[in-house]
């Protein structure tokens, strides 16, 4: 009986191993392949210069008048572009407000600590007139 006990005990040890394994090895995800992009090598290379705008390379790109036509309306009519730069201006606008209060707010606080400079002064004197 002691026996069967034993080999009951090391059978439940080695099952619950053997699941603790198999979890490990089903938790593993798997690696992302990404697939190589020729699109990428198609396109005419890009200046270097962030001040020269991507509009003469798509009109470089393509040839067609039509599909020109088409581009140059769908960018001006393109809403997401417009939203997005009415946010650009709101943050730009936002940076410069928050330029400024840091400003008035830095100034507020040198003048406090003058006044409270120049009160101790002025405790001083007084006190050394008194004496």
């Amino acid at each position: 009986m002691k026996v069967l006990m034993k080999t009951k005990s090391k059978l439940y040890y080695a099952i619950t191993i053997l699941v603790i394994l198999m979890s490990i090895v089903a938790c593993k995800t798997p690696q992302a392949t990404m697939p190589k992009d020729t699109l990428k090598d198609s396109l005419p290379p890009l200046s270097k210069d962030s001040s020269v705008t991507i509009s003469p390379a798509w009109r470089e790109f393509f040839q067609d008048p039509m599909l020109q036509k088409l581009i140059e309306t769908a960018l001006q009519n393109n809403q997401d572009l417009k939203i997005t730069l009415q946010e650009l201006a709101i943050a730009k606008s936002a940076i410069n407000a928050n330029k400024l209060l840091s400003y008035l707010l830095l100034q507020q606080i040198l003048v406090r600590e003058f006044l409270k400079l120049a009160a101790t002064q002025q405790k001083e004197l007084v006190m050394l007139a008194q004496r």
